[in-house]
């Protein structure tokens, strides 16, 4: 298979800003060389850097291969016509985004429940007033 280099950097560069583990951002080049080991395939960071910059015309199928594994994606979406790579990177735009709002709601749903236990304690924290006003007194 063959691939345009400015368009195998570019859709790689995007890959790697938008899929990534939930934990974590994008990769570094540091952990897809160690991804890329993890499965057997051995690169030089600047190798690496060159593919993703658009400057290697013929990447090694193992390691292309290897690549969609990382990003989940299957390894024609590297040579696919811009048509069906508009229509992959807006559903990965769409998810993305999605998944980032849910991610900024159960951030703000802890923040509230954080002030909500911090409260509580605060007022389980308070001693008994053992004579509220009024009680006890005969009138």
């Amino acid at each position: 298979m063959k691939f345009d280099p400015a368009v195998l950097g570019y859709r790689l560069r995007f890959l790697r800003e938008y899929v990534h583990p939930l934990t974590s951002g994008p990769y570094s080049f540091a952990e897809l060389r160690s991804e890329l080991a993890n499965r057997g395939i051995v690169v030089s960071d600047s190798h690496l850097r060159n593919i993703f910059a658009g400057r290697v015309a013929a990447p090694s199928w193992p390691l292309i291969l290897a690549l969609a594994d990382i990003f989940k994606v299957e390894e024609t979406v590297f040579s696919d016509s811009e048509d069906r790579w508009k229509t992959i990177e807006s559903w990965i735009l769409t998810t993305s985004a999605q998944v980032e709002q849910r991610r900024l709601a159960a951030a703000r749903g802890l923040k509230r429940r954080e002030k909500l236990t911090a409260r509580q304690s605060q007022l389980f924290a308070q001693p008994l007033d053992e004579n509220p006003q009024g009680a006890g007194e005969d009138n």
